[in-house]
């Protein structure tokens, strides 16, 4: 499957981001703790449904927030995966 849009609301340091992916390859680039990984982190955590740095809940969550929203829409808006969090 190819993702083309990611969605994070209260994901690590992310308010409200949403990206669009092209089909093909793409770049993830930016400074040193602008949010790279995090990014890959979201898109391992819907397809595994676990972080890939062994990180709980509470840590993949904003610090301002209590919980955490993450969703993909895949193969042209046809598969859509959601994961999120509450502490509430």
């Amino acid at each position: 499957m190819v993702i083309t849009e990611l969605v994070l609301k209260n994901f690590r340091n992310y308010s409200h981001q949403c990206i669009e992916f092209t089909p093909g390859i793409n770049y993830i680039t930016g400074e040193n703790g602008a949010g790279k990984s995090n990014i890959l982190e979201a898109v391992s955590l819907l397809s595994t449904l676990k972080s890939f740095r062994g990180a709980s809940d509470s840590d993949m969550t904003s610090w301002t927030s209590p919980g955490y929203f993450c969703s993909a829409l895949t193969d042209n808006g046809s598969h859509l995966f959601e994961i999120g969090c509450s502490s509430v």
